[in-house]
């Protein structure tokens, strides 16, 4: 980075380099798309600690009674990890776009630096 304050490159100048492509409504729909993952992923955890529960009291006292709330906590948890694995791709797809697109960033950010270095040598030559 001293290359860059010795040709008068500001610290804003520095984060717009290093900053992430994503405008500020996809930046706020991945965070979003992360807590609703996270949330999911607690609620993944009860729903099996409630299968586990029922396969204990099934092993004690199986009933058809026991058996059907067993397959319903079972298709709960599969349930959340379709939606886990929904959020999950849209994060994915965001992450993919971003990728996608930080190539020509990084090139639009090479062409700036080019464009700075000239200017300074310019500068520095008239100065």
């Amino acid at each position: 980075m001293s290359i860059f304050y010795s040709m008068g490159t500001s610290d804003a100048d520095i984060d717009a380099l290093s900053a992430r492509d994503l405008s500020n409504e996809a930046e706020e729909r991945l965070s979003s798309l992360e807590s609703d993952k996270a949330f999911l992923v607690k609620i993944k955890t009860e729903h099996e600690v409630i299968v586990a529960t029922i396969e204990k009291r099934n092993q004690d006292q199986p009933t058809q009674h026991i058996a059907d709330a067993l397959a319903d906590a079972k298709a709960n948890v599969e349930a959340v990890e379709l939606t886990i694995a929904g959020v999950q791709g849209d994060i994915d797809s965001i992450d993919a776009w971003d990728e996608a697109h930080s190539e020509d960033a990084a090139w639009d950010k090479a062409d700036w630096i080019r464009e700075q270095r000239r200017d300074y040598a310019f500068d520095q030559r008239a100065g």
